[in-house]
């Protein structure tokens, strides 16, 4: 039997007059039973919109992220061949902005550590598009 638990929550600072402004902490807690490889997951940002004046439409946040495994991962295969296994984590930034009603573009940075440390850390920056009616 595998039983996996999560917990999801978030806390904000809203205006009621403008419920779509302001900014909120959010957060994510799971964790998994025996027999599961991933002991706990662990994720709290913070995110909102923009304080910029003039860009109150736009959007930003900061996350970090974190996996960390189950011991009897040591047991494994992978770790008896000479893989070195560590706790994962993540940092991610990113920034929406508001072109018209329709268009958004974003952009966004990431720093993974890996959970194989026999690899080095990831940075990934990327750029998105969102239309929509």
């Amino acid at each position: 039997h595998q039983l996996n638990l999560g917990l999801l929550g978030n806390v904000g600072s809203y205006d009621p007059s403008t419920p779509d402004k302001g900014w909120g902490v959010f957060g994510q807690l799971g964790f998994g039973s025996d027999g599961n490889r991933l002991s706990t997951q662990a994720m709290l940002g913070l995110a909102g919109s923009s304080p910029i004046e003039g860009r109150e439409n736009d959007r930003w946040g900061v996350a970090r992220s974190s996996f960390f495994w189950a011991d009897e991962l040591s047991e494994t295969s992978l770790i008896n061949s000479g893989v070195n296994i560590n706790d994962e984590w993540a940092v991610e930034a990113f920034y929406k902005a508001e072109i018209n009603e329709i268009i958004r573009v974003g952009a966004n940075v990431m720093y993974v550590r890996p959970t194989l440390g026999n690899f080095d850390g990831l940075v990934q920056v990327g750029i998105r598009v969102r239309a929509t009616d």
